[in-house]
């Protein structure tokens, strides 16, 4: 679940930025629910845990729970389709 927390850039020169590329297409192809998207936003901006569950009404474990599940879900799909 770490590489969730990178935006890809315009910069394709970097490898980095290219396996982040990747990464978000597969998100794109990923059945994430809105409150998962909503999650996987705020993490991507650099939220923490707890604010993430302050900015959206709820608990911080339901917050983890939803990243691991992200991570659960992207890796899932990159077995089906790789």
């Amino acid at each position: 679940d770490g590489l969730l927390s990178f935006t890809p850039s315009d910069d394709y020169q970097d490898d980095f930025n290219c396996i982040v590329v990747d990464l978000q297409n597969l998100i794109d192809k990923t059945d994430l629910d809105e409150f998962e998207l909503n999650v996987l936003e705020l993490h991507r901006s650099g939220m923490r845990v707890y604010n993430i569950s302050q900015e959206l009404n709820t608990y911080s474990d339901k917050v983890t729970r939803a990243i691991n599940r992200i991570a659960k879900k992207v890796s899932q799909k990159a077995k089906e389709l790789y």
